[in-house]
């Protein structure tokens, strides 16, 4: 076993830091704790239904997903890539959430007429306005986390969550679109109207937005 000094657990790779683990060093969970905790809560708080926002919290949902990692860690496969093992984190706390939301007797809203929306219909208010400050990237709302948790609020709860997985999560798209119960091209399709939503609402609430490159 290497010793490693703190600075080199920071700029160590999450494959690596996860094969170890894997092969006993156990105390570098907190590495990996430390490296996507706030992320994880920005998920859970954005992803949790506004109505039970007094009731759950989402400190609590982060933890209990990286307990279950700890728990089964020896489960988890495949380190091609730092993004894989958050989407597996992602989904634990994830699966999480939708246990509670069970428990209070929630229903997943319904996203029938968006999928109709999808498949060829038009829908009002959509146009960027020429001042807008573009289709953002990922990189540059994640420097602005608290204004994009704010304008995540104000979008439809499908927008929300397919930005979401797709921008958090890691997910492939047809992973978000077994996610969504639809397919990964009409994932797509709501994922572009989502980010014309959040572009138009950004633009409203704060001005011109962080000029960065577009999502791929």
């Amino acid at each position: 076993m290497n010793d490693m000094n703190d600075r080199d657990l920071q700029n160590a790779s999450t494959q690596d830091i996860v094969r170890r683990i894997q092969a006993g060093e156990s105390d570098l969970f907190r590495v990996l704790h430390d490296r996507y905790f706030n992320r994880l809560r920005f998920l859970a708080r954005c992803r949790m239904p506004r109505r039970l926002r007094s009731k759950l919290d989402s400190i609590d949902l982060v933890q209990s997903a990286f307990m279950e990692a700890v728990e089964h860690i020896d489960r988890f496969r495949n380190c091609r890539s730092d993004g894989l093992f958050l989407n597996w984190l992602s989904r634990a706390m994830i699966n999480n959430l939708k246990n509670k939301i069970a428990h209070y007797d929630c229903k997943k809203a319904d996203i029938g007429r968006e999928e109709a929306i999808e498949a060829g219909g038009t829908e009002g208010g959509r146009d960027i306005p020429a001042d807008a400050p573009g289709v953002v990237s990922v990189a540059g709302m994640l420097e602005d986390l608290e204004r994009l948790e704010t304008v995540l609020d104000d979008l439809q709860d499908n927008h929300r969550e397919v930005l979401l997985l797709r921008w958090f999560c890691d997910m492939s798209w047809e992973e978000v679109g077994l996610e969504l119960g639809c397919t990964p091209g009409a994932a797509k399709q709501r994922e572009l109207r989502a980010q014309a939503s959040l572009v138009v609402k950004w633009s409203r609430r704060f001005g011109r937005g962080p000029h960065h490159h577009p999502v791929q």
